[in-house]
C-alpha cells in the first residue's frame, strides 16, 4: 500500500528521503513519484527484507550497519550507501522480476 505524506518522510528521514518502506506501507513524497518504477521496486525489495527480519531486526540490523560504518569515520551518505540492504535495493532496483527469484536474506551478499 502506498501512502503520500511529505511531512511523515520530512519529519522521519529529516527531509533527506523522497520515499521509505514502513512495512507493510511505501510512503511517498509526493504523489507523482507513484510513477517512479524503479523508486517503488526499490522500496517493495526494503518490504521483503523486512517481511523476512520479521520488521523489527531489519531495523535494529539497518541502524547497527550505518552506525559502525560512521564509527569508521565515514559521512552520513557513505554510511548510508553502504548498508547491506541499501546496496541490495539499489542493485536490483530496475529489474521488475526480482523479488519472484530473490532468495531468501539475500542482502547478506551485500555486506
Amino acid at each position: 500500500m502506498i501512502i503520500v505524506s511529505k511531512w511523515f518522510l520530512y519529519i522521519f528521514t529529516f527531509a533527506f528521503a523522497d520515499a521509505m518502506a514502513l512495512f507493510p506501507f511505501i510512503i511517498l513524497r509526493s504523489r507523482a513519484l507513484n510513477g517512479n518504477r524503479e523508486l517503488i521496486m526499490h522500496e517493495r525489495i526494503h518490504l521483503r527484507q523486512q517481511a523476512e527480519m520479521l520488521v523489527i531486526f531489519f531495523y535494529l540490523w539497518y541502524l547497527t550497519e550505518y552506525l559502525l560504518r560512521r564509527l569508521r569515520g565515514n559521512g552520513h551518505m557513505t554510511a548510508y550507501l553502504g548498508i547491506s540492504f541499501e546496496r541490495e535495493a539499489r542493485a536490483h532496483a530496475r529489474n521488475p522480476a526480482y523479488l519472484a527469484s530473490r532468495k531468501f536474506w539475500a542482502f547478506l551478499a551485500w555486506i
